[in-house]
Formats: structure tokens, sequence, C-alpha cells
């Protein structure tokens, strides 16, 4: 992911808290596959630019870790953001077209999230 990154020439920046402890209890390897799908997506759909990685406290549930992925691409559409998490949906068939891909990778993430207890 980095070296993609890297071959695109952007920034990808980890903003850590640093009162996170350095280990926590979860599910690493569904925590694993949801931010790898997440990062690759920003990595996918920026061109140039940063992608930003932040972990913090939880502000509703300070005994959980929030995870925020960030990116300066194409964006989603105001009118598709409540269809994000849909199976089979991109931002529009021009997307497809451009980037490729399934259309599952948000709605695989939400589901993971949310076996873990999350949102």
């Amino acid at each position: 992911m980095s070296s993609q990154a890297y071959a695109k020439g952007l920034h990808l920046i980890l903003d850590a808290a640093p009162e996170l402890p350095q280990e926590v209890l979860g599910d690493i390897t569904r925590l694993r596959q949801v931010l790898i799908n997440l990062i690759s997506n920003a990595v996918k759909f920026t061109q140039e630019g940063n992608i930003h990685i932040q972990l913090n406290f939880s502000p509703f549930h300070p005994e959980r870790i929030h995870f925020s992925v960030s990116d300066t691409g194409i964006g989603i559409p105001a009118d598709r953001l409540p269809h994000i998490f849909e199976a089979f949906t991109q931002a529009d068939a021009s997307t497809t077209r451009k980037f490729g891909g399934s259309g599952l990778g948000l709605t695989i993430c939400q589901r993971l999230v949310a076996l873990m207890g999350a949102n």
C-alpha cells in the first residue's frame, strides 16, 4: 500500500494520539482488513496530495479507539453518501469504469466493524 502511494507521489500521514495504549483488545485480523481496505480505497481514488490516518479515543465511548482515514481524492458526491455502504455501489458508473472495483469494499468494512460491536 505504501509503495502504491509512493509511486503516485502521495503522502501517508499517521496521526496517533500519544496517550493511546500500545496494546488493545480486539480482533486484529478484522481490524487489519478494514484499515487496509480503507487505506487502499484512499490510495486508489487519490491522484495527488495526502492520505491522513488518525487514531484517537472515541469521543462518545472513551474505552474505544476511533480510526479515521481521509484523503484529498475525488470524494463522494453528497447525494451518494447515503448509499456508500450498499453492496455493489460506487459513486457512479464512470467511477467503476475509471477505477475498477466491485463496490463491495465499504460494505465489507461496515459489516466487519458491526461484527466487532462498533460503527
